[in-house]
């Protein structure tokens, strides 16, 4: 597992252009994946000020809000 840095600006670019594929894990859902729109991930990076962009050891990505809510993003 790798955090990618918010000043990593065409990094996430790139992450951004090549995911699109998300999940949404929330305890609201008891956990269970609720496939959304990437877009809803990305928001939520950009409106947390502790969210985090992780690239995971199997090459997906987990945008973390916190602990009881995150996405993880595919490539198709």
């Amino acid at each position: 597992m790798r955090t990618i840095s918010r000043a990593a600006t065409r990094q996430i670019a790139a992450i951004r252009e090549r995911a699109v594929i998300c999940q949404m894990r929330s305890i609201r859902h008891n956990f269970a994946p609720v496939d959304v729109e990437p877009q809803f991930a990305w928001r939520d990076l950009a409106d947390y000020h502790d969210a985090r962009l992780t690239e995971m050891a199997d090459g997906h990505w987990r945008i973390q809000i916190h602990g009881n809510l995150w996405y993880d993003l595919r490539t198709a």
